[in-house]
């Protein structure tokens, strides 16, 4: 990929707490070291989509091959998705 945007997907994840970013558009629960939601990305009961604030990280248990898991910016680049809204809208 571009050097250029691979310098502004690091400068987004240095400059954003994924537990800010991600709770943003859905509500987490910390349990133990990590956040839990159920997934935006995919209809489920049960939470399956977890955030690491420590390692700055998101990964879904359901839908291991999301493009972009883990990132800050990978998961931006999803939205908007019926699902997701800001601020509950």
């Amino acid at each position: 990929m571009d050097q250029q945007y691979e310098d502004f997907k690091k400068q987004v994840k240095d400059s954003s707490d994924i537990v800010d970013v991600i709770g943003g558009y859905i509500s987490l629960q910390k349990k133990g070291r990590y956040y839990w939601a159920c997934c935006p990305f995919h209809g489920e009961k049960t939470p399956s989509f977890s955030v690491d604030k420590e390692r700055q990280f998101f990964y879904c248990y359901g839908e291991q091959h999301l493009p972009g898991s883990g990132q800050v910016a990978g998961c931006s680049c999803q939205y908007p998705n019926p699902r997701i809204a800001p601020d509950g809208g």
